[in-house]
C-alpha cells in the first residue's frame, strides 16, 4: 500500500477486512472486530468488522482480531517499508492478512488524516 502526502513523522495505522459481510458492520465478534486497536492514544471504531490492523512509522507491527472482539499480541518488524519525502510504501504479506491467499474481496480504513492510494478513509475493494 502506498500513501501520498504523507507527514512521515506521524504513524499509519490500516484496518483490513479480509471477508467482508453486508451490512460491513454486521456478523459477530467471530467476523472480525468493530473497535480498534489504540494506538498513540487514538482509537476508532471500524465502519466494518476488521480482522487485521497494521501500525507502521520507524516501528511496524500487525495485530489480527481473535474473535472475541479483541486483538492478539503484536507481530513486529514485519514486511517492507520504504519513505521517501511525503511519500510512503509498506508491503504487507498476504499470509498476515488472510493467513493464506488472496481474498476475493475486502475492505480498508485508516486514520483520515492519510490519503491512502489517493482514496476515502473507508473503500471495498475487489483484487
Amino acid at each position: 500500500m502506498a500513501i501520498a502526502n504523507a507527514n512521515p513523522s506521524e504513524a499509519a495505522v490500516v484496518y483490513i477486512d479480509a471477508n467482508p459481510v453486508n451490512p460491513p458492520n454486521g456478523g459477530t465478534n467471530a467476523s472480525g472486530n468493530l473497535t480498534g486497536f489504540q494506538y498513540d492514544g487514538e482509537e476508532i471504531a471500524t465502519p466494518f468488522r476488521a480482522q487485521f490492523v497494521t501500525y507502521f512509522k520507524s516501528y511496524n507491527e500487525y495485530r489480527n482480531s481473535d474473535g472475541n472482539g479483541n486483538w492478539t499480541n503484536p507481530v513486529s518488524n514485519y514486511g517492507v517499508y520504504a519513505s521517501i519525502g511525503s511519500a510512503r510504501e509498506f508491503a504487507i504479506p498476504l499470509q498476515a492478512i488472510t493467513g493464506g491467499g488472496m481474498p476475493s474481496a475486502f475492505s480498508q480504513s485508516r486514520n483520515p488524516s492519510h490519503n491512502l492510494w489517493g482514496g476515502p478513509p473507508w473503500t471495498r475493494c475487489s483484487p
